[in-house]
């Protein structure tokens, strides 16, 4: 019976310890994935990179795009990047992407910018 007791206090200790180091893991996580925006006027998660590498600020119209598209089997691949390098289907380099995958250096335009200086 003592032996039982013992095994059953071991399970029931590695468990807290296994669900006490997710909850400390999921923290670091969220920590990391959800950039401090401090400072930015933007709040949406995504930003559009041109053909030469320049990433800038959605316009209302895109926001409204990436936010209510329904993108049918792997359709998304064609609009939304996983990484900054990564090549279209066509191979361009322009499309969305989460602003947290831009590497560091990559400045992000405004949108209103962006439009002015294509004029």
């Amino acid at each position: 019976m003592l032996f039982v007791i013992q095994v059953v206090i071991k399970i029931v200790s590695a468990l807290f310890v296994m669900v006490f180091a997710f909850a400390i893991g999921f923290g670091l996580w969220r920590l990391m994935e959800i950039p401090l925006r401090k400072g930015r006027d933007a709040i949406f998660d995504y930003v559009y990179v041109d053909e030469s590498g320049n990433a800038r600020e959605l316009t209302a119209d895109e926001e409204e795009f990436l936010s209510t598209a329904v993108f049918p089997s792997d359709d998304a691949d064609r609009f939304i990047k996983s990484d900054y390098l990564e090549l279209t289907e066509d191979g361009r380099v322009a499309g969305y992407i989460q602003r947290r995958r831009l590497p560091r250096g990559i400045r992000v335009a405004p949108a209103e910018q962006w439009d002015q200086d294509l004029i």
